[in-house]
């Protein structure tokens, strides 16, 4: 081996070196890169229990929202439903007041016409009346006009 060793060109520095090496990387992995891999095991963790959470308000949220719109439906059928009552009642209202007036209007017109019969009756017997007069008064006329 030491043949070997030697046709390589490795002497003791080499073994010094290599001892070196292996100490410095045992002191590394000790003082650097095991604390540098549990921070970055605890971040990792952070940003993962983070994006759990996150998922978590998000789903919440959405249920909230979910909800908030099955809420806002419910009262705007309602509300819808209390302007359709109220437009109902409005309309029979309506009909009522119409039908009122309308029976008002032939009642008022009745007793008009009723009235307007009498009167016409009045002035027809008193022009019936008249008309006798005048035709015997104009009879008596013709009739002294022809004897003179």
């Amino acid at each position: 081996m030491s043949e070997i060793a030697t046709q390589l060109g490795l002497d003791q520095t080499f073994y010094i070196q290599f001892v070196l090496i292996a100490i410095l990387y045992a002191f590394l992995t000790i003082v650097y890169f095991k604390p540098f891999q549990k921070l970055l095991e605890k971040r990792h963790k952070k940003t993962v229990s983070d994006r759990v959470e996150s998922e978590r308000v998000l789903a919440e949220l959405k249920e909230k929202l979910n909800e908030y719109e099955a809420q806002m439906t419910l009262a705007q059928k309602k509300a819808r439903g209390r302007m359709d009552e109220i437009l109902s009642d409005a309309k029979k209202k309506e009909a009522e007041i119409l039908g009122a007036a309308r029976n008002e209007a032939k009642n008022t017109t009745q007793a008009a016409i009723t009235a307007l019969t009498q009167e016409k009756e009045k002035i027809r017997k008193s022009l019936e009346a008249e008309v006798e007069s005048i035709a015997t008064q104009a009879a008596t006329k013709l009739l002294l006009r022809q004897n003179p």
